[in-house]
């Protein structure tokens, strides 16, 4: 999955004292008015809104009225997941996955995908079930501990994407995994990742613990 797929933006529903502040500043990045955006975000982003700090992510990432610059666009998507967005969150990881100009870091990109999964992000949901499909092998001398695939633990974070995710791509993608790994599994296995599907909540932000 391209890594400029997964740098999009979010709004969230919670309220904000700033709230038509961020409304003009959001109207500003709609409309390509960068100079505008910036002046309105910039301060939301440093006052610690989530919402602001990711699209100013978008625009360091992209180049948007200002140099490209992914050291910076990660720190602005950090700051926003270590807040608890959980879309930065799964940026966050996709760009310690993939690089692009920051050091990769696989594990850490994982954890933050996990992290996501339990908030409820979709996104997150798949890219946590992909890992525990396939497994993550440590380079030799990293200090890193390997990933187990877990079959079953991927086939409940891939259904759960696919249940929750409003999106079709992702809703095929998991749904087509998901079908392939029920395929080998035992049948007490099914039945034993199907009930924790059903009885599935997202945690609060509070009971995860600290940021990676």
């Amino acid at each position: 999955m391209r890594l400029l797929l997964a740098l999009t933006f979010v709004l969230t529903l919670l309220a904000h004292p700033a709230h038509a502040g961020f409304e003009e500043g959001k109207k500003a990045y709609d409309e390509k008015k960068w100079d505008q955006a910036i002046i309105n975000l910039r301060p939301l982003a440093e006052a610690g809104d989530a919402r602001a700090l990711v699209i100013l992510g978008n625009m360091y990432s992209r180049g948007y009225g200002v140099k490209l610059n992914m050291n910076e666009a990660y720190s602005l998507y950090r700051r926003a997941a270590v807040i608890g967005n959980a879309e930065a969150m799964v940026v966050t990881g996709a760009l310690l996955q993939q690089g692009g100009g920051i050091k990769v870091d696989v594990p850490q990109a994982i954890k933050w995908y996990e992290r996501s999964a339990k908030l409820g992000h979709p996104g997150g949901m798949f890219f946590y079930g992909l890992y525990l499909f396939r497994g993550y092998k440590a380079p030799e001398g990293s200090g890193e501990s390997d990933i187990i695939p877990d079959p079953a633990g991927a086939y409940q974070w891939l259904s759960l994407t696919a249940k929750h995710s409003d999106t079709p791509k992702l809703q095929e993608a998991a749904t087509k995994l998901a079908a392939g790994l029920k395929e080998k599994m035992k049948p007490e296995d099914i039945k034993k990742a199907e009930d924790a599907i059903d009885d599935w909540k997202a945690v609060k932000l509070e009971e995860l613990g600290e940021p990676p």
